[in-house]
């Protein structure tokens, strides 16, 4: 779903990042820096391991806190941000509305991949992310958002 170039070069941010799949998997297509956000200590524990024992370590940063929190703490500069909470959470309007706020953490031109329950419809705007496509997996569903740049705001 990343399309040509994949990962390479791009700067990661996975929230809600449980073992670290999605953003380790990242790194495994070239990304250059992967930065994660789990609130379970054990499974921080497991995505440092892991980063560590692939070599990834010295570009991966694990954050053991709320997502809803982080905002303040993260690096930013990401390109690519994958946001997976568990079906029963709801987070997005507050999540993805500060990733579309003007200044935020994301990059213009970044890709913003939402997994979520199919029975969940997220809006097709969130501030400068624009929805770009829905794909349904049984009872998953992955919106994919762009990040505008704040020029093209009206114009996408």
């Amino acid at each position: 779903m990343l399309g040509p170039g994949g990962a390479e070069g791009k700067r990661v941010l996975d929230l809600y990042a449980g073992t670290g799949g999605l953003g380790l998997e990242a790194m495994r297509h070239g990304a250059e820096f992967a930065e994660f956000v789990e609130s379970d200590g054990q499974r921080c524990a497991v995505i440092a391991a892991e980063a560590e024992r692939l070599g990834y370590d010295d570009r991966c940063r694990v954050h053991r806190a709320k997502v809803e929190r982080v905002f303040g703490r993260i690096e930013g500069g990401y390109d690519i941000v994958f946001i997976d909470p568990p079906y029963a959470d709801d987070p997005f309007e507050d999540v993805l509305g500060r990733l579309g706020e003007e200044g935020s953490v994301v990059n213009d031109g970044a890709t913003v991949f939402a997994e979520h329950s199919r029975r969940l419809e997220l809006e097709e705007r969130y501030g400068r992310l624009v929805r770009r496509s829905v794909k349904n997996y049984g009872d998953t569903t992955v919106t994919v958002f762009d990040a505008a740049a704040v020029d093209d705001q009206g114009q996408k």
